[in-house]
């Protein structure tokens, strides 16, 4: 099976939810089937918009209640069913993944990965760059 350059651009944009009507009123149902398809929302403060996990469900629904979204990641604890997670950055994931990446929050409690591990590898490494015949 084969595909064109522009066959196969219409099947990823159609597998992101790009392509279908917008609904006219969406609801919280419509902001999870996003977030389902999905599978995060990319975190970044910087918002020359708006705050960057709001948009991709604004590109797939519309204009949305932005309340929805963050109900579902820090709203009641019984209701949430995202959690916010640093990975390669940072994310709501859904609350279904997070076992499955408890793995990975224990190193970095234990301070194996991430900002302390790197800081360690730092401080290890200070002396011999002190020594180095380039830095004198």
């Amino acid at each position: 099976m084969s595909f064109s350059l522009r066959e196969a651009r219409r099947i990823a944009l159609a597998a992101q939810g790009f392509g279908r009507p917008h609904p006219v009123s969406p609801t919280v149902r419509h902001l999870r089937s996003t977030a389902d398809r999905l599978n995060l929302f990319q975190l970044d403060s910087v918002n020359v918009l708006t705050r960057a996990h709001y948009l991709p469900a604004f590109a797939r629904l519309g204009g949305y209640d932005r309340a929805l979204l963050e109900g579902d990641a820090w709203g009641p604890k019984r209701q949430r069913r995202m959690f916010e997670y640093w990975a390669h950055e940072a994310l709501l994931l859904p609350l279904d993944l997070h076992p499955l990446l408890r793995w990975r929050m224990a190193r970095g409690e234990r301070g194996e990965i991430g900002y302390r591990s790197w800081r360690r590898a730092e401080a290890d490494a200070t002396p011999m760059v002190q020594r180095s015949p380039i830095t004198r």
